[in-house]
């Protein structure tokens, strides 16, 4: 998903959050993206905190999960999870 398609989504469900309300955004790590072919484009956790920024939302959390981000390398399970909160 290019980045504008990305804005677009999240865009257009901005409306239904609560004035404190949060989004959670989880993106598969390195080879968790390399092992679907459906995956279009790569995110890391900066990546997605920038689109996040963009919608005029304050991040609140960015981690690795379930591992350290290096186990992504390796463990296709492993993912980014970044949250923003409406200001």
């Amino acid at each position: 998903m290019q980045k504008t398609t990305a804005i677009k989504l999240i865009k257009e469900y901005l409306p239904y959050l609560k004035r404190t309300g949060q989004i959670i955004v989880i993106c598969p790590q390195k080879k968790g993206y390399l092992s679907d072919s459906t995956h279009r484009t790569f995110y890391n956790r900066n990546d997605i905190a920038k689109i996040i920024e963009d919608l005029g939302l304050k991040i609140t959390q960015k981690q690795s999960f379930p591992f350290p981000e290096k186990v992504g390398d390796f463990f296709k399970y492993n993912e980014y999870v970044v949250v923003g909160e409406k200001i």
